[in-house]
């Protein structure tokens, strides 16, 4: 649950993208949100991929794999959670946003 999903299967339920990304920390719970988000929608490619947001260079890798999967992102929604900052991260109020390298 959460405003993440519920923002996915919105996002699904319209249709207007042809491939759905939606990451989450593990590749198993990611896969399994995935799939329950297109049973729900019916929409045919909602596919889960694993994010670690706790450093940049994990999130560097994800770019650099992300970019080898598809050249084309229409949009972005972020929506992540923190108790502290990020390694290597230098932040003012973490409680309200981390800026994050998303290509590499």
């Amino acid at each position: 649950g959460g405003i993440g999903r519920a923002t996915a299967e919105g996002l699904a339920r319209t249709r207007r993208c042809s491939v759905l990304y939606l990451t989450g920390r593990h590749a198993a719970s990611s896969a399994a949100a995935a799939a329950s988000i297109s049973r729900a929608t019916g929409h045919p490619a909602v596919l889960g991929l694993a994010l670690q947001l706790g450093s940049l260079a994990d999130v560097r890798h994800f770019a650099e794999g992300f970019a080898r999967l598809t050249s084309r992102l229409d949009l972005l929604v972020l929506n992540a959670g923190s108790f502290g900052p990020a390694q290597g991260l230098q932040t003012t109020d973490v409680r309200s946003y981390e800026p994050v390298a998303l290509w590499p």
